[in-house]
């Protein structure tokens, strides 16, 4: 849903949609990231409720643009020593 705002909003943007399995790209993407915040001192927590694959049609690099810069401002706008961030479910 993002990315469709930010297509509209920014028709120069190419955006490149191929059917992904969700499901595993989130897992992926989570355990890539936490290896990264944990070495600042901050705790990324995924809680997966989905059983089974979800294929989406996804731009998964931009997604993950969009993905990385969120938890980063969570981060660098964060006023504690040591923090977590807590996705809930994602599905």
């Amino acid at each position: 849903m993002i990315l469709f705002y930010i297509q509209t909003r920014c028709s120069k943007i190419d955006f490149d949609f191929r059917d992904i399995d969700f499901t595993l790209y989130v897992e992926d993407l989570y355990n890539e990231m936490s290896l990264e915040l944990e070495e600042q001192g901050c705790i990324l927590e995924l809680n997966n409720q989905v059983n089974g694959s979800v294929v989406l049609p996804i731009d998964g690099q931009h997604l993950t643009r969009a993905i990385r810069n969120i938890v980063s401002n969570a981060v660098k706008y964060n006023d504690r020593e040591q923090s977590k961030i807590k996705d809930g479910s994602y599905m």
